[in-house]
């Protein structure tokens, strides 16, 4: 939709409907309904992730795409941080109020930016013409370099996914944390990011794909790696700062990357699949990392995260080569 139609365009519809879809799952009552409100809801709101991506590839470009994702990040990062304060004092009231306020932000978010885009004649439709003249549709699945690439995106983003279940279950078990220790220590992450990630993103902007990938994947399976030595606090607080840190070399550049690699007219197409490979690392990898916790321990956990790591980095030294940091497309020999 964002190639044939308009990034913007969907970006917007995917506010506009996904705003009144939150609304409405304030309204049911009984678990059938509230389950298709809430799948209504997914369905629609999660469009706008590859359409955000989609819509700032088409602002920036070349060595400047790194810095321009980190600042996204950044912008999700801080409602990340602000956002379940607000929630849990609306919660306390009422969590009608809960979905109703979020559905009418999120509205609110799609007009302002509607209305912008217009003004800006950034909401005219693609036009046949423009669709048909480029790649043709489901051609990333035929793209020998990027489904390498999304073969390496998968398995890091199951160590990365980690957070959602085994690492606080470590945590408690292992360290004896309580809910609040571990809070403090996570607030490490949201810190880093909120002061380096844009920073650092501008200072690496000209490395290679394969390093920035490379160097990130990595850090990020040292970070989660290192959870295999039995250790106190201090050491896990450093292991947070390795992994932040790759993340914020990681992210931005796998976005920059998606963008490089796809074919002009095709990037809704590409940066789409990369966010379906993540919804499966999102998926699978808590699940399967509570599960090794739990029958196997930490070290087999933790050690086999590093490894994961190491496959994933493979993954992106093929899937780069050739690339140059400008983004001109060189194929595979």
């Amino acid at each position: 939709m964002c190639d044939v139609v308009s990034p913007w365009r969907v970006l917007v519809a995917a506010l506009l409907v996904g705003g009144l879809a939150c609304t409405l799952v304030a309204l049911p009552e009984s678990f059938g309904a509230m389950a298709a409100s809430v799948g209504a809801w997914a369905f629609v709101s999660e469009a706008y992730r590859p359409a955000s991506t989609t819509v700032m590839s088409e602002l920036v470009s070349g060595a400047d795409l790194r810095p321009a994702y980190a600042l996204l990040r950044l912008a999700i990062n801080l409602g990340m941080s602000i956002g379940p304060v607000v929630g849990g004092l609306l919660a306390e009231v009422s969590f009608q109020a809960l979905f109703v306020i979020d559905g009418v932000t999120t509205m609110l978010a799609g007009v302002i930016l509607g209305v912008w885009a217009r003004k800006s004649g950034l909401l005219a439709p693609r036009g046949a013409s423009r669709a048909s003249s480029h790649a043709p549709p489901w051609g990333a699945l035929r793209d020998r370099r990027y489904i390498v690439f999304l073969l390496g995106t998968v398995p890091i983003g199951m160590v990365f996914f980690q957070l959602e279940g085994a690492f606080t279950l470590h945590m408690t078990h292992a360290l004896g944390l309580s809910k609040a220790a571990i809070g403090a220590l996570l607030a490490i992450n949201t810190v880093l990011i909120v002061l380096t990630e844009v920073p650092l993103n501008v200072w690496t902007s000209k490395w290679s794909s394969a390093r920035s990938l490379v160097l990130g994947t990595l850090a990020v399976g040292a970070g989660f790696g290192a959870l295999a030595i039995p250790s106190g606090v201090v050491f896990v607080a450093l292991t947070i700062v390795v992994w932040t840190a790759g993340e914020m070399l990681l992210f931005p550049a796998l976005t920059s990357e998606v963008t490089l690699l796809a074919p002009e007219g095709r990037r809704g197409e590409y940066l789409g699949l990369y966010h379906t490979a993540f919804g499966l690392a999102s998926t699978t990898g808590p699940a399967l990392g509570t599960l090794v916790l739990e029958r196997a321990g930490p070290a087999w956990l933790w050690s086999g995260a590093f490894v994961l790591s190491i496959v994933s980095a493979l993954f992106f030294v093929r899937a780069t080569r050739g690339v140059p940091v400008d983004g001109a497309r060189v194929e595979l020999g």
